[in-house]
């Protein structure tokens, strides 16, 4: 038998052969191509999820520095690849979060009153950490995330790029945290980080430079020049106050501030992990103004307790003692607010002195930082802690007159410039006593801008922020601020100047009339006193009275009292006798008010919706009166106040420190606002 061949299933064989190497290539074009490529992105996407857990921690450490409440942040350190069928995938990815050092110092700081014992312009450096996330992946090739002094930034190299919109220094603020603690965590699963407050951001110190500009030094792992970038926008050329962002010393970064500006500085500091202990107390300072009493009564007088950080310290002993009178304790514990509160009862008029000191640094003697002295003055029966004083052995306002300033130009009544590089309010007090008086201390505690008198955009016109006075410049509303003023003698007359600023600069603020601001003047002898101030119109300054405008004469408010339900004040005109033609209200309370005046009748009363009823005068309107004499004062009485349901409201139950203002037309067409408070019941 003859046997033949067949070759058929050799060629099958072979044609699955090859079918098999053009797969398994495929395969490995696949596998060293497509799968890197794929798992690049993997890896991207898991860096942006960590970028976005570093902003979610960057506002954790700020609500806790604000609160004091614990937060907790996740990180996601590392990740996995998905599975890919007969690919092969390397194992999960890990990261480290790790911290670095940090911290910064503040120095050239000073700041008013008995908390300038501390910021005295010392250097005050403060030890911290920055928070770093190193990534090890296998094909993106990813930066380094870190965080510190209150910003995210990706290092790529020499390269930054800043990841959120933060930084430390917005405007006048500089808003610093000092993170502390210990982490360092490499893993693929997601970390816990968890943030705890050591001392929180509750107190803003006002502080301004000693001569030299307000310095913060960095410890950073940043340039130069990545932080100008970062605080580009507060430039001063582009309005903000950091006037140089320079190298420092030991590879630090300086962040140097414009000088002359008065900024708000807020610290606080966290920790993420370790062992480290709160703050201790570096500082004692006050909390309010000096208390006035009167011989007899008891008046609370409070310090505070402060670390380095501004932050309050509680369960400390603060000792007290008064130079006369009684107190209601020797010793007094601080409580959570860093407080410590004593009543004393002065047995004398004129001044006592409250004295409070705390051990703090074990050192012989008592420091400057550990003593606080809180002046109470105790009236009896001279002019202390009057307002506008007028009888008696008194220093008595007299009047005052805007010098340099610019009313508004004719055909725009309601329209003024806000700043006036000249402008001053000089102020004329007479001395009615017998004795030389001197003031050693002042503040303006308010201002009020004339309504009527609107910017040149038509925008209503902000109030001034600062105030020079004495050789003194001061926050409006701060406490007192010792000054150099001319003293007063017997009967003598002085003029006070008093400068206001606006946006930055102590002297710019344009006054007008209608303007006025309320200021205390401290005297030698501990008393104190009170004036409400009305500039008068422009002046040219040569001899202290008015150049132009209708007001030739002063108006001014004397002996605000209560009585019963209602307020009875004078008016006072120097000049020549004149009547009132006309009042009008410019402005009042919520509620209906009342005026009555000699010779009016009947009652002239509004409502604050400006409903006018029986012969009244509306908000803004002008009713008329019959003339009175002004040989001296014009006494007016404030009644009949009811509230939106039309009930009685007595002006004894309105807190002090409201006020009605009105417009006073005399009989010889010169007019004047004036503005009448509401004094305490």
């Amino acid at each position: 038998m003859t046997l033949t061949t067949d070759d058929r299933a050799v060629s099958e064989l072979l044609g699955a052969i090859l079918l098999f190497g053009l797969l398994t290539a495929l395969l490995v074009l696949v596998q060293a191509n497509a799968v890197p490529t794929a798992n690049r992105e993997v890896e991207f996407q898991h860096n942006q999820r960590l970028q976005t857990d570093f902003q979610a921690f960057d506002a954790d450490v700020g609500s806790v520095a604000a609160t004091g409440r614990d937060r907790t942040t996740l990180f996601e350190l590392g990740t996995t690849y998905p599975n890919r069928f007969v690919l092969v995938n390397p194992g999960p990815v890990a990261g480290s979060l790790t911290t670095r050092g940090g911290g910064f110092v503040v120095e050239n700081a000073v700041a008013g009153g008995e908390t300038g014992d501390f910021w005295n312009g010392s250097a005050r450096a403060y030890d911290g950490v920055r928070l770093a996330y190193g990534p090890s992946y296998n094909y993106y090739d990813a930066p380094r995330t870190v965080y510190e002094h209150g910003v995210v930034v990706n290092e790529f190299g020499d390269r930054t790029r800043q990841v959120d919109a933060g930084s430390f220094v917005a405007g006048r603020t500089i808003d610093l945290v000092a993170l502390s603690g210990r982490r360092s965590v490499a893993q693929a699963s997601t970390a816990s980080v968890r943030t705890v407050g050591l001392s929180t951001a509750t107190r803003t110190v006002r502080v301004t430079d000693d001569g030299d500009p307000v310095v913060v030094r960095l410890r950073t792992g940043l340039s130069a020049a990545n932080w100008s970038r970062i605080l580009d926008e507060q430039f001063v050329d582009a309005g903000g106050h950091v006037q140089a962002v320079r190298p420092g010393p030991d590879g630090t970064v300086e962040v140097v501030f414009e000088p002359g500006v008065d900024y708000d500085l807020r610290l606080a500091a966290v920790t993420v992990g370790g062992n480290v202990s709160r703050p201790d107390a570096r500082y004692l300072t006050t909390t309010d103004d000096a208390p006035t009493t009167e011989e007899g009564t008891a008046t609370a007088v409070s310090v505070e307790l402060r670390d380095a950080y501004n932050g309050p310290v509680a369960g400390v002993d603060v000792s007290f003692t008064a130079s006369s009178g009684t107190l209601s304790a020797s010793t007094v514990r601080t409580d959570a607010d860093g407080r410590a509160t004593v009543t004393v009862t002065p047995t004398a008029a004129g001044r006592t002195t409250v004295t409070a000191t705390v051990e703090l640094n074990g050192a012989a003697g008592t420091q400057p930082a550990e003593r606080v002295t809180v002046p109470v003055t105790v009236r009896g029966g001279g002019g202390g802690g009057e307002i506008n004083p007028a009888d008696g052995d008194v220093v008595r306002y007299v009047a005052a007159n805007a010098v340099d300033c610019v009313e508004p130009s004719a055909g725009s009544s309601d329209r003024v410039a806000l700043t006036e590089p000249d402008c001053r309010v000089d102020a004329v007090f007479e001395n009615r006593g017998g004795e030389t008086r001197t003031v050693t201390a002042a503040r303006v505690s308010f201002y009020d801008q004339e309504a009527f008198r609107l910017a040149g955009d038509g925008s209503p016109r902000p109030r001034p922020d600062t105030v020079t006075v004495g050789g003194a410049t001061m926050r409006v509303g701060a406490g007192f601020q010792p000054v150099s003023l001319s003293s007063v003698g017997a009967g003598d007359s002085a003029t006070y100047a008093f400068a206001f600023g606006v946006d930055g600069d102590p002297a710019n603020y344009n006054v007008v009339t209608g303007d006025y601001f309320v200021t205390t003047l401290r005297f030698a002898d501990g008393t104190t006193a009170t004036y409400f101030v009305g500039p008068g119109a422009t002046g040219d300054g040569d001899d202290g009275a008015p150049a132009t405008g209708t007001m030739a004469d002063r108006t001014t408010v004397r002996s605000p009292q209560r009585d019963g339900d209602g307020v009875t004040f004078t008016l006072s005109r120097t000049g020549s006798a004149v009547g009132v033609d006309a009042l009008s209200f410019v402005s009042a309370p919520v509620g209906i008010a009342a005026v009555d005046a000699p010779g009016n009748s009947p009652t002239v009363r509004t409502d604050d919706a400006g409903t006018v009823t029986r012969d009244a005068i509306a908000v803004g309107e002008t009713g008329t009166f019959d003339p009175v004499a002004v040989d001296d004062a014009t006494r007016f009485r404030v009644t009949g106040v009811v509230d939106d349901d039309g009930d009685a409201v007595d002006l004894s139950d309105w807190e002090a420190g409201g006020e009605l203002r009105f417009r006073v037309v005399y009989t010889d067409g010169s007019e004047d606002v004036v503005t009448v408070p509401l004094p305490s019941g």
